[in-house]
């Protein structure tokens, strides 16, 4: 009878392994496929997917964590643009490109500001005001991009770079956001 007892606890043993291998196997395909069905809707589905994948939350995120991570990749990255800007300040040889780049400096700051209000309006599924700071996010280093077509100064390769990614990755919330009051995002 000690034979039966222990067959069936190795049974009932490799029963519960299977199922949680099975339980989060699921939860790996559906989270790929959210970030999937999210991504696809980017203006650069790669970008998007990195940015979301580059947090350890992803694996068992919903679309409210999806868009935490999404805002706080967001955020960093318009710090260290923000960085990039002072540092281009320091480097400018004359009056007019200093001029631009404090203007764009004033840019990335109001972007990290409406960036950290976000989580405040996804905590309290006010998705609309997210959806607007998210958007003046995105908005304000296209401002900072605009200052330099207008005038014979010269854009830094590597600011113009940092500005289409931080525009990218609003973007992301934005769509998330749409997703998360029902809105339908073409």
């Amino acid at each position: 009878m000690a034979l039966v007892h222990k067959h069936s606890y190795i049974m009932a043993s490799s029963l519960l392994f299977v199922a949680t291998l099975v339980v989060a196997f699921s939860r790996t395909n559906a989270t790929t496929d959210l970030i999937g069905s999210i991504c696809r809707k980017a203006q650069r589905p790669a970008t998007c997917t990195r940015a979301l994948r580059s947090d350890p939350r992803t694996k068992s995120a919903d679309l409210n964590t999806l868009a935490a991570i999404a805002i706080d990749v967001s955020t960093k990255h318009a710090k260290t643009s923000h960085a990039l800007v002072q540092s281009l300040i320091t480097g400018a040889k004359n009056p007019e490109s200093k001029s631009r780049y404090s203007s764009c400096l004033d840019n990335y700051q109001d972007s990290i500001d409406s960036l950290q209000r976000c989580l405040d309006f996804l905590k309290n599924k006010d998705y609309g005001s997210l959806d607007s700071y998210a958007s003046g996010a995105l908005d304000f280093p296209e401002t900072c991009d605009n200052d330099f077509k207008e005038a014979a100064a010269r854009e830094s390769g590597k600011l113009k770079a940092a500005s289409v990614k931080l525009q990218d990755l609003c973007d992301v919330i934005l769509i998330i956001s749409s997703k998360l009051s029902g809105r339908v995002v073409e």
